[in-house]
């Protein structure tokens, strides 16, 4: 039975399909036990099983059949927990968001940190998961005027989703055993990012409150421009162009006559496939370029969703939560770069290589907006020969861009946020080789080798998500002995907690501090 958000303020989506919430997404938890966990909602019952491998309760339901990259009926969300009883204490909640860049990707493998939940390593932690899906590309991230512009749509239509998760999770979650009043966000890359969005929206004042605390994996919080900037405009035009809905001549159209009204309802008429198709296109067209953007979150008006920056609310101290784990992967910008740039000889196009003057054409099309007094900044800060709190020296083009996105992007945006928690931040650097974008996920994705191998950075580092998921202090329940050191408040020190393979280690913040301000102090220009 599905889970209607009607009667919950269900806003307009723009290709206008009749969506639902309901218990879904697969994942294996092993054997179930014939015993059934009925839970009575006031729109029906539901029926969950116990795993006898896990110890684990789930409520799931099968997907329906999706097109080639999906389609509008995939909001589903799946509950898992420790098993519960009526009239036990309700317990602390997390959401996860997956990750996906905003481009793909779905809560079909159940929320990571499950395994947190159930093994040895988090036996004085007794929590809730949730795994909710939400829409992507153009289905979950459409901008331009004419979105704005129409009566029965809305953007940022993905980030909506998960707020009805969210207000679902306030309405039915102490059904399932856990405390509403207890509700932690946390995911990686675009779900770090979805974080980030549910911290500043609002003017950071959402009312009543969703959620207390937040953790940002490597958050991707690419260029946040307004609904209707010439960069997101042009994403309009190119998905009406790339699906013949910029003329009037809707020969080949299922539904010629709605699609000859104007170019949003041309694309409501279209084939699912269709639209997929149009989203890759446009997805792949910018991978490196000026935007690396495409399909993101985009700025409201003042009665949107996001109404702010996420420089604007930094710089106004105004969030949604109280307390926040940031952490960022050493050498993750990479992932984001074009190859050449680690290469001797020149290809791509524009030409680059592991030189200075590739670097400039790079940065060039990467921020193109950047003025010459800025660029120096911005060399001095991220000089051709320099170094990092862990990195002790680098003098390769690739090291030097894959920093500026690194920071930019994926751990300036944590750092801000965590910086100004109002009750505890903490900032987590990932230096295990490769140290690359979403590594440290592998260490609670799931119960994996590594983790058994080495026991000690398992139980100091998922240990710590764990205590700060149960208790808001990933200190509490620290399950390290007096060699390895505790979290430290950032706010307090200005210190990182460092991962490694041989354990744990506190190291001062010499440079992110500063290229974050710089990256601050021009954010309008950018804009982020």
């Amino acid at each position: 039975m599905p889970l209607h958000w009607d009667g919950m303020g269900l806003s307009r989506y723009w290709l206008g399909l009749v969506v639902h919430m309901m218990l879904g997404c697969f994942l294996y938890l092993g054997p179930a036990t014939a015993q059934t966990l009925q839970v009575n909602l006031d729109y029906g019952s539901f029926e969950g099983k116990l795993s006898t491998t896990s110890n684990i309760s789930y409520w799931l339901s099968a997907l329906p059949a999706l097109g080639v990259n999906g389609s509008e009926d995939c909001l589903y969300l799946g509950v898992y927990s420790r098993p519960w009883t009526t009239g036990q204490p309700l317990r602390p909640v997390y959401v996860n968001f997956f990750s996906s860049r905003f481009v793909q990707g779905s809560a079909s493998s159940g929320p990571p940190g499950l395994n947190a939940a159930s093994l040895e390593v988090s036996a004085a932690n007794d929590f809730v998961g949730v795994g909710p899906n939400h829409r992507t590309t153009a289905f979950g991230f459409l901008p331009g005027s004419e979105v704005f512009e129409a009566a029965d749509a809305d953007l940022n239509v993905g980030l909506l989703d998960q707020q009805y998760a969210l207000e679902w999770v306030q309405k039915y979650i102490h059904l399932f055993g856990g405390d509403p009043g207890n509700v932690t966000l946390w995911g990686t890359s675009a779900g770090g990012g979805s974080v980030v969005a549910h911290t500043i929206t609002h003017d950071g004042q959402t009312d009543p409150p969703l959620f207390r605390r937040g953790i940002m994996d490597s958050p991707y919080w690419p260029k946040t421009y307004a609904y209707n900037a010439p960069e997101t405009e042009a994403i309009f035009e190119s998905l009406v162009s790339l699906t013949n809905c910029s003329s009037p001549d809707t020969a080949g159209h299922s539904n010629a006559t709605a699609a000859s009204i104007n170019p949003l309802a041309c694309l409501r008429a279209l084939d699912v496939d269709v639209l997929n198709a149009a989203a890759y296109t446009i997805t792949k067209s910018d991978k490196y370029g000026p935007s690396m953007f495409t399909w993101a979150p985009v700025i409201e008006p003042e009665t949107g969703f996001l109404t702010q920056t996420l420089s604007q609310a930094v710089q106004n101290q105004r969030f949604n939560g109280e307390a926040f784990i940031s952490t960022y992967a050493q050498l993750e910008g990479e992932y984001f770069l074009p190859s050449a740039l680690n290469r001797s000889t020149s290809s791509g196009d524009p030409p680059l290589n592991d030189t200075v003057a590739a670097f400039g054409v790079w940065l060039t099309e990467f921020l193109p907006s950047l003025n010459a007094s800025t660029r120096a900044r911005l060399e001095t800060l991220y000089p051709v020969e320099g170094a990092t709190e862990t990195i002790g020296a680098y003098n390769q083009t690739w090291v030097r861009a894959a920093l500026v996105f690194r920071d930019l992007v994926l751990a300036c945006p944590g750092h801000w946020i965590a910086e100004g928690a109002e009750s505890g931040g903490y900032q987590i650097e990932y230096t295990i080789p490769p140290a690359n974008h979403g590594d440290e996920a592998q260490w609670w994705a799931g119960v994996e080798p590594i983790e058994a191998e080495y026991p000690l950075v398992y139980e100091g580092f998922a240990g710590a998500y764990a205590s700060f998921v149960q208790t808001g202090d990933p200190n509490a329940h620290k399950l390290t002995n007096a060699s390895q050191p505790a979290l430290p408040e950032l706010g307090a020190t200005q210190e990182e907690f460092v991962v490694t393979l041989d354990g744990f280690s506190l190291v001062g913040l010499d440079s992110l501090p500063a290229r974050c301000d710089f990256w601050l102090d021009i954010a309008p220009s950018i804009p982020v």
